[in-house]
């Protein structure tokens, strides 16, 4: 599967053929001006998360890095099956804070309207007994997106490999911060005796079945 899931997307991704601007068009973003950034622009950073959804069937999803919830919203625009979402921010000190309203309002202007979405969002740690409990209901599909330490990073994997369903997927971008991530994404997957796969993404980006 994985091995076939890179294939598909990695060729979806040379061939560009949806972009950035319209999976933006109805989304809120921190101000005009984004919109025409590098990042927001390349063919080859949320479109991603629009490929990966014709390929999943994931009824929930786990999206760690919330803040306005655009891999997610790019996600549920291609999904005909998604139905929960829970959005976790990790706290930290002196920061910059999107409010969770804006991530909600996104993915509310994503989904279809003939179906429902369940929203959720929590900040605070990933061991966390009032997170935990929000994750006691298994997911199909966990995204991490926010660019962390690498010790973070492996806090975040175990937690998420614990409450992922069987044969769920989990999503790790930005794995070119550093060779030190990679090395550990990769020993991770080893741990656990599963194959991944890596996109060539904006940022690079793994995956692993459970």
């Amino acid at each position: 599967m994985i091995e076939k899931l890179k294939l598909e997307i990695n060729e979806k991704l040379k061939k560009q053929t949806v972009s950035s601007r319209v999976l933006l068009d109805r989304l809120t973003l921190v101000d005009e001006f984004s919109r025409k950034s590098l990042q927001y622009q390349d063919s080859k950073y949320l479109p991603f998360y629009y490929y990966l959804s014709k390929f999943l069937p994931s009824k929930s999803l786990f999206h760690i890095g919330f803040d306005l919830a655009l891999p997610s919203c790019c996600f549920i625009k291609g999904s005909d099956y998604i139905e929960r979402i829970l959005g976790f921010r990790r706290q930290k000190e002196k920061e910059e804070f999107y409010s969770p309203r804006l991530a909600i309002s996104n993915l509310k202007n994503s989904k279809s309207k003939s179906k429902k979405l369940e929203i959720d969002f929590y900040q605070g740690n990933i061991i966390d007994r009032f997170l935990t409990e929000k994750l006691s209901r298994k997911f199909d599909l966990i995204i991490i997106t926010e660019d962390e330490p690498d010790y973070i990073i492996r806090e975040y994997l175990d937690v998420c490999w614990e409450h992922m369903n069987p044969n769920g997927f989990l999503v790790l971008d930005y794995l070119n911060t550093s060779n030190k991530l990679n090395l550990m994404f990769e020993n991770f997957c080893k741990s656990k005796s599963r194959n991944y796969g890596i996109f060539e993404t904006r940022y690079k980006t793994g995956i692993v079945e459970k």
